[in-house]
Protein backbone atom coordinates (compact mmCIF):
# COMPACT_ATOMS: atom_id res chain seq x y z
CA UNK A 1 0.00 0.00 0.00
CA UNK A 2 1.19 3.45 -0.80
CA UNK A 3 0.08 6.67 -0.23
CA UNK A 4 -0.18 9.76 -2.31
CA UNK A 5 -1.29 13.75 -2.46
CA UNK A 6 -3.35 14.60 -4.77
CA UNK A 7 -0.78 15.59 -7.58
CA UNK A 8 0.21 11.98 -6.82
CA UNK A 9 3.48 12.26 -5.77
CA UNK A 10 3.87 9.30 -3.02
CA UNK A 11 4.22 10.71 0.29
CA UNK A 12 4.61 7.09 2.26
CA UNK A 13 4.58 3.05 1.86
CA UNK A 14 4.79 0.06 3.63
CA UNK A 15 7.17 -2.48 3.73
CA UNK A 16 5.27 -4.56 1.32
CA UNK A 17 4.87 -2.01 -1.52
CA UNK A 18 8.41 -1.10 -1.34
CA UNK A 19 9.30 -4.67 -1.56
CA UNK A 20 7.40 -4.96 -4.56
CA UNK A 21 8.53 -1.65 -6.26
CA UNK A 22 11.59 -0.27 -4.03
CA UNK A 23 11.29 3.00 -1.94
CA UNK A 24 9.52 5.06 -4.25
CA UNK A 25 8.44 8.11 -1.67
CA UNK A 26 8.96 11.14 -3.67
CA UNK A 27 8.04 9.97 -6.91
CA UNK A 28 5.29 10.21 -9.19
CA UNK A 29 2.51 7.34 -8.23
CA UNK A 30 1.36 6.62 -11.99
CA UNK A 31 5.48 6.56 -12.87
CA UNK A 32 6.21 4.80 -9.90
CA UNK A 33 3.46 1.87 -10.26
CA UNK A 34 3.99 1.26 -13.79
CA UNK A 35 1.10 -0.15 -14.16
CA UNK A 36 0.21 -1.61 -17.75
CA UNK A 37 -3.31 -2.74 -19.63
CA UNK A 38 -3.59 -5.66 -21.73
CA UNK A 39 -1.80 -3.73 -24.39
CA UNK A 40 1.08 -2.93 -22.24
CA UNK A 41 -0.51 0.72 -21.95
CA UNK A 42 0.19 2.47 -19.15
CA UNK A 43 -3.65 2.51 -16.63
CA UNK A 44 -2.19 4.87 -14.88
CA UNK A 45 -1.52 8.70 -15.73
CA UNK A 46 -0.89 12.35 -14.34
CA UNK A 47 -4.04 13.35 -12.99
CA UNK A 48 -5.90 10.04 -12.34
CA UNK A 49 -5.81 11.23 -8.51
CA UNK A 50 -7.53 14.58 -9.10
CA UNK A 51 -10.14 12.28 -10.78
CA UNK A 52 -10.90 10.17 -8.30
CA UNK A 53 -12.67 13.83 -6.28
CA UNK A 54 -15.47 13.55 -9.69
CA UNK A 55 -16.05 9.26 -8.76
CA UNK A 56 -18.49 8.62 -6.07
CA UNK A 57 -17.32 6.76 -3.13
CA UNK A 58 -14.06 8.38 -4.63
CA UNK A 59 -12.70 4.83 -5.45
CA UNK A 60 -11.31 3.61 -8.82
CA UNK A 61 -10.21 -0.17 -9.16
CA UNK A 62 -8.10 -1.14 -12.21
CA UNK A 63 -6.51 -4.45 -12.79
CA UNK A 64 -3.12 -4.57 -14.79
CA UNK A 65 0.25 -6.47 -14.98
CA UNK A 66 2.32 -4.20 -12.58
CA UNK A 67 6.19 -5.19 -12.29
CA UNK A 68 5.30 -8.17 -14.35
CA UNK A 69 2.91 -9.24 -12.13
CA UNK A 70 -1.12 -9.04 -12.74
CA UNK A 71 -2.13 -7.20 -10.38
CA UNK A 72 -5.32 -5.18 -8.29
CA UNK A 73 -5.06 -1.34 -8.00
CA UNK A 74 -8.01 -0.04 -5.87
CA UNK A 75 -7.10 4.14 -5.28
CA UNK A 76 -9.37 5.45 -2.78
CA UNK A 77 -9.77 9.08 -1.98
CA UNK A 78 -9.57 9.68 1.90
CA UNK A 79 -9.36 13.54 2.42
CA UNK A 80 -6.38 15.18 0.50
CA UNK A 81 -4.39 12.31 -0.29
CA UNK A 82 -5.19 8.85 -2.40
CA UNK A 83 -4.16 5.20 -1.10
CA UNK A 84 -3.33 2.87 -3.29
CA UNK A 85 -3.59 -0.38 -2.09
CA UNK A 86 -2.05 -3.00 -4.62
CA UNK A 87 -3.20 -7.04 -4.31
CA UNK A 88 -3.47 -9.62 -6.10
CA UNK A 89 -0.02 -11.69 -5.48
CA UNK A 90 -0.73 -14.70 -7.96
CA UNK A 91 -3.06 -12.17 -10.41
CA UNK A 92 -5.66 -14.79 -10.67
CA UNK A 93 -8.42 -13.37 -8.75
CA UNK A 94 -7.85 -9.85 -10.55
CA UNK A 95 -7.62 -11.57 -14.15
CA UNK A 96 -11.14 -13.10 -13.51
CA UNK A 97 -12.44 -9.82 -13.80
CA UNK A 98 -9.99 -7.71 -15.89
CA UNK A 99 -10.38 -5.17 -17.95
CA UNK A 100 -7.02 -6.63 -19.86
CA UNK A 101 -7.43 -7.31 -23.70
CA UNK A 102 -9.49 -10.73 -24.17
CA UNK A 103 -7.74 -13.82 -25.83
CA UNK A 104 -8.35 -13.78 -29.73
CA UNK A 105 -10.61 -16.57 -30.76
CA UNK A 106 -7.32 -18.71 -31.99
CA UNK A 107 -5.72 -18.20 -28.96
CA UNK A 108 -8.08 -19.44 -27.03
CA UNK A 109 -8.85 -22.28 -29.48
CA UNK A 110 -4.79 -22.96 -29.17
CA UNK A 111 -5.13 -22.51 -25.10
CA UNK A 112 -8.15 -25.14 -24.74
CA UNK A 113 -6.16 -27.93 -26.65
CA UNK A 114 -3.00 -26.97 -24.89
CA UNK A 115 -5.10 -27.44 -21.75
CA UNK A 116 -6.06 -31.01 -22.61
CA UNK A 117 -2.47 -31.73 -23.02
CA UNK A 118 -1.41 -31.26 -26.52
CA UNK A 119 1.81 -30.30 -27.52
CA UNK A 120 2.69 -27.83 -29.77
CA UNK A 121 2.91 -30.05 -32.83
CA UNK A 122 -0.40 -31.36 -32.28
CA UNK A 123 -2.00 -28.25 -31.78
CA UNK A 124 -0.42 -27.31 -34.98
CA UNK A 125 -1.95 -30.16 -36.56
CA UNK A 126 -5.43 -30.02 -35.09
CA UNK A 127 -5.78 -26.60 -36.35
CA UNK A 128 -4.59 -26.70 -39.55
CA UNK A 129 -1.47 -24.21 -39.02
CA UNK A 130 2.03 -24.41 -38.41
CA UNK A 131 3.81 -24.92 -35.21
CA UNK A 132 5.43 -21.20 -35.22
CA UNK A 133 1.98 -19.78 -35.75
CA UNK A 134 0.57 -22.07 -32.43
CA UNK A 135 3.42 -20.89 -30.48
CA UNK A 136 2.94 -17.43 -31.72
CA UNK A 137 -0.49 -17.69 -30.19
CA UNK A 138 0.52 -19.42 -26.69
CA UNK A 139 2.94 -16.27 -26.65
CA UNK A 140 0.25 -13.93 -27.01
CA UNK A 141 -1.98 -15.36 -24.75
CA UNK A 142 0.65 -15.71 -21.74
CA UNK A 143 1.60 -11.93 -22.05
CA UNK A 144 -2.60 -11.21 -22.10
CA UNK A 145 -2.89 -12.94 -19.31
CA UNK A 146 0.18 -12.09 -17.17
CA UNK A 147 1.95 -15.52 -16.97
CA UNK A 148 5.05 -16.83 -16.34
CA UNK A 149 4.61 -19.62 -18.66
CA UNK A 150 2.23 -21.82 -20.51
CA UNK A 151 1.12 -23.91 -17.01
CA UNK A 152 0.30 -20.87 -15.72
CA UNK A 153 -1.54 -19.04 -18.63
CA UNK A 154 -3.60 -22.09 -18.77
CA UNK A 155 -4.48 -21.89 -14.79
CA UNK A 156 -5.33 -18.41 -15.10
CA UNK A 157 -7.18 -19.07 -18.36
CA UNK A 158 -9.94 -21.68 -16.82
CA UNK A 159 -9.89 -19.14 -13.65
CA UNK A 160 -11.05 -16.41 -15.82
CA UNK A 161 -13.57 -18.44 -18.16
CA UNK A 162 -11.19 -17.69 -21.19
CA UNK A 163 -11.38 -21.30 -21.86
CA UNK A 164 -13.58 -24.57 -20.37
Amino acid sequence: MLVADREGTILRMNEAAQHLMGNCVGRLCWDAVGALDGRRAPICAPGCSLELEEKPGKQAVRYANCRGRAMSLTCIGVGREVVVQIDGADGTQALAHASLTPLSRREKEVMQLLSQGLPAPAIATELGIGVTTVRTHLNGARSKLGAANQAQAVAIALKAGEID
